[in-house]
């Protein structure tokens, strides 16, 4: 995907090189098969007394642990397909094809302009005024007129420094409104 692509919820959006983990899959098979046959092996032994309930509890101990590995190989397959947890448009791309990808650090953002937040910082002295279900109005430059918004989440405390809350509010569906522009609270 690009910057500007539209996709939908389960939409693929980043596929991994997987060489090196279908070759871990496979040794965890070939493994867990050994194991098998072992256990079943040594199932056999025992019964006839040919083997000690020592050498049969270690072959299921060693088979218990081939499953484990391959449940954790299959597992990091999973990990190699990122797709959209919703439907949006990409409005950030952090990584290239060939990049490596480094745990922590995103690869693309997806917005949801369904359903846009505005973030706001009031004085402390204005929180009496405000509750949770409030609809307050937002004035935008690019709508030209103001929108209806209704207060979400409301910071039962202030910031000590700026003596200032924080306060979230859900803004109605507008085509003029994107993630990220400014807005007035009236």
């Amino acid at each position: 995907v690009g910057i500007g692509s539209r996709v939908g919820a389960g939409d693929l959006l980043v596929e991994f090189d997987t060489r090196e983990t279908h070759s871990r899959v496979q040794q965890a098979r070939a493994l867990h098969e050994q194991a098998t046959q072992d256990m079943k092996r040594f199932e056999t032994l025992l019964a006839q007394n040919a083997a000690t309930q020592q050498e049969y509890d270690g072959v299921k101990a060693r088979k218990s642990i081939a499953e484990a590995a391959l449940q954790e190989a299959e597992a990091m397959l999973t990990y190699a397909r990122i797709s959209a947890p919703f439907s949006g448009t990409i409005t950030r791309k952090d990584i290239n094809e060939g990049d490596l990808a480094v745990p922590g650090r995103p690869l693309l953002t997806l917005e949801d302009e369904s359903s846009l937040q505005l973030v706001v910082s009031l004085p402390e002295s204005q929180r009496e005024y405000l509750r949770i279900g409030d609809t307050l109005q937002v004035g935008h430059a690019t709508a030209g007129a103001t929108i209806p918004a209704i207060v979400e989440e409301l910071s039962p405390s202030a910031d000590p420094v700026s003596r200032s809350l924080t306060a979230k509010l859900s803004l109605a569906k507008d085509e003029l409104l994107h993630a990220g522009q400014v807005a007035r609270l009236f």
